[in-house]
């Protein structure tokens, strides 16, 4: 991994992706999506743990067979990209993570189309 850019190897379907700053980018649609979802879900705050900040959602989203939602390896994601250093967020966490937040957004957009939101 080229730690100096926190992306994949050259020649790797990640070799043009920054890792970090993708994940990241991810946070205001959710949290945009949040607020259709319930309008008076709280602001965010620049550095809350997203388990915190989107707390409201949570019982919206599925539990796997260790009791974990999305939205708990979204949080673990975000939290390796925000505090790790360089290269903490390798290839794997990153997949993990972005899974998460296509989880969280696409139950949140079944949660609007059950009750015929357009």
């Amino acid at each position: 991994m080229n730690m100096n850019n926190a992306h994949d190897p050259v020649g790797t379907r990640y070799s043009d992706v920054r890792f970090r700053r993708k994940l990241l980018d991810t946070i205001p649609n959710i949290d945009e999506l949040a607020h259709i979802v319930i309008p008076t879900h709280p602001a965010a705050r620049p550095h809350a743990r997203m388990l915190y900040h989107f707390r409201f959602i949570l019982p919206l989203l599925p539990v796997d067979e260790d009791g974990l939602t999305p939205l708990h390896y979204y949080d673990s994601a975000v939290q390796l990209a925000r505090n790790g250093g360089t290269g903490a967020l390798g290839e794997q966490e990153f997949e993990i993570g972005m899974r998460a937040a296509d989880g969280i957004l696409n139950c949140s957009w079944q949660v609007l189309t059950s009750v015929g939101w357009r």
